[in-house]
């Protein structure tokens, strides 16, 4: 499973889950990655604010991955 974010610009982060393995609390690790690819790319970004679009897959609501959001100050749609 790829999980791919993207913004006006153009794709941010691709990340490849191997075969056979699901996406739990691992996803706060993911959006920690992303956060830095964001930082990486997007500099200009660390002052404005980030809006978050996700589904409500049981890995995007849990209490890791909420925590994770909130720490990294981005707000959710």
């Amino acid at each position: 499973m790829a999980s791919v974010f993207w913004d006006a610009e153009g794709i941010l982060f691709i990340d490849y889950l191997e075969r056979g393995k699901t996406i739990t609390g691992e996803y706060s690790n993911l959006l920690t990655r992303l956060y830095e690819k964001i930082r990486e790319k997007r500099p200009g970004w660390q002052m404005k604010k980030i809006i978050f679009h996700q589904d409500n897959a049981p890995a995007h609501k849990s209490v890791l991955a909420m925590g994770k959001l909130r720490d990294l100050h981005h707000e959710l749609l």
